[in-house]
């Protein structure tokens, strides 16, 4: 065995060529199925990995299961985890949450400062997989000043990589989990998602880059990409859903003029995105319904975004313009 790329191989004699877990084939660096996570890119194991069921590495609370992934080289990161029945019975779908400062992977559920339990609710009714990470339990204690650097403000935030530097940490974990994810339930590699709010936003941004090798598509709430992130698989034009709580709406970087600068930073590179303008105060968002009194009507966009652009979709479904069920604000 060898670590060749991301993933754990069986490589030959002149170590040209890699078996791939992914698939069970040689990886000879032939062309890939464009609607497909390219191989090289598909984690491996490199731990312990949770059953994803009570017992197993996991334990559950009023919320959710909280499962601890042990990735190689990486202390034991625990993460909330939601699916159902369905999850089992076909190869699930995947969403990520990343969460913002000084708050938690609970914060998934919540109105304004998570995506909803309406949005974990749906993923689960569809048979899919909702990862919630917490941060890296040797990061500061972010509620307390005492330990604020000003000189160096990544190092406040929950996320590594957050603003676009740093060790890849948190990503080492979430390719653990996609891998555990596989061998534990069973996974649809074409639909890996992520989502986030504000720090966890901006960590939206840039999982699109670090693991387009196999993210399908992103949902960024009060996110948006910061540096000049690198992208793993450049030919995977990752699709993304893009919003912000109005002008006013700040945490260490105003979030319309992040977001407004992400989509055109992805519209330059050929992606296709969205941006919505939900200029209400989080607070009073799960007053904004859809006819059929589901509350948080952009959440519920945004995860009909990400359904409906698997990996490397073409053509657009959304070319010809958005779904009528999308808050008026958006456009793309």
């Amino acid at each position: 065995e060898h670590v060749y790329g991301l993933r754990l191989c069986l490589a030959d004699k002149t170590w040209t060529e890699c078996h791939c877990p992914f698939n069970g084939v040689w990886d000879t660096g032939k062309p890939v199925n464009p609607l497909e996570p390219n191989p090289q890119f598909v984690p491996s194991v490199s731990g312990t990995c949770p059953g994803f069921v009570e017992g197993e590495g996991c334990e559950r609370d009023d919320t959710s299961l909280i499962c601890t992934f042990q990735a190689q080289g990486q202390p034991p990161r625990e993460a909330r985890v939601w699916l159902g029945d369905g999850a089992w019975n076909q190869d699930a779908p995947l969403v990520f949450f990343w969460h913002r400062m000084t708050g938690n992977a609970a914060e998934a559920t919540s109105v304004g400062l998570g995506v909803s339990m309406d949005f974990i609710n749906a993923v689960v009714e569809d048979g899919g997989i909702f990862v919630s990470p917490e941060m890296d339990p040797n990061r500061p204690d972010l509620w307390s000043l005492t330990n604020f650097d000003f000189e160096n403000l990544q190092n406040n935030l929950p996320w590594f990589r957050a603003l676009g530097y740093g060790p890849d940490h948190d990503f080492v974990v979430m390719d653990e989990i996609v891998a555990c994810a596989q061998e534990k339930v069973g996974i649809d590699y074409r639909r890996i998602h992520v989502t986030g709010f504000h720090a966890g936003g901006l960590q939206c941004g840039q999982t699109g880059h670090a693991r387009s090798g196999y993210v399908a598509s992103v949902a960024c709430f009060s996110g948006g990409q910061l540096g000049n992130p690198k992208m793993q698989d450049p030919g995977n034009k990752y699709p993304a859903f893009l919003s912000y709580y109005g002008p006013d709406d700040w945490f260490m970087v105003w979030f319309e003029t992040t977001q407004t600068d992400f989509k055109a930073r992805l519209d330059e590179a050929g992606h296709f995105a969205v941006i919505c303008d939900i200029d209400v105060d989080r607070s009073i968002l799960a007053n904004q319904e859809d006819s059929s009194g589901n509350a948080n009507l952009a959440y519920l966009a945004a995860w009909q975004f990400l359904k409906d652009h698997p990996f490397g979709v073409d053509p657009e479904p959304y070319a010809g313009g958005l779904p009528d069920t999308f808050p008026d604000s958006c456009s793309h």
